[in-house]
């Protein structure tokens, strides 16, 4: 369906579902030093702006997902930034990971990362990566053969 989020001004660049709630994240201009998700019901209707005080992301927030306890957010630039947060948006973790192109969690933690290229002749390729939570890092590229979290 679409419904119209008029507080997500600078677009709706992704979207999250977690306890029954939609999480709306999107594009902000250049220097605005902080995110914001918004939050609607299963209906749609607004219940409020949370705002996570992470700096300046290009373009702001492009993909959420509730996984393990944290709200993961991909963020596009140079260097393309992960943010973590708490399920009440408190920022626990910046990283530099690229996520900005989609993220989805898996029932094992691990993590369905999407990833893109320009090919010759300007045409866009896809693909997906499988990802696991690390410490320090966020997020790092997984060994298909390790368990999550190891």
């Amino acid at each position: 369906g679409r419904h119209k989020v008029p507080e997500a001004v600078h677009g709706a660049g992704g979207i999250g579902w977690h306890a029954g709630h939609f999480m709306v994240v999107g594009g902000l201009p250049p220097g605005v030093n902080e995110n914001y998700v918004f939050e609607y019901d299963s209906d749609f209707r607004f219940i409020q702006k949370h705002v996570i005080p992470s700096g300046y992301t290009e373009k702001g927030i492009q993909t959420a997902e509730f996984i393990n306890g944290y709200w993961w957010f991909g963020c596009y630039g140079k260097p393309c930034i992960l943010l973590k947060t708490d399920e009440s948006f408190h920022l626990v973790g910046q990283y530099k990971f690229d996520c900005a192109l989609g993220l989805a969690g898996l029932a094992d933690g691990r993590f369905l990362v999407g990833r893109g290229a320009t090919r010759p002749g300007k045409k866009r390729a896809g693909s997906v990566i499988l990802a696991r939570a690390d410490a320090a890092k966020g997020l790092v590229v997984a060994d298909a053969g390790k368990p999550a979290g190891k």
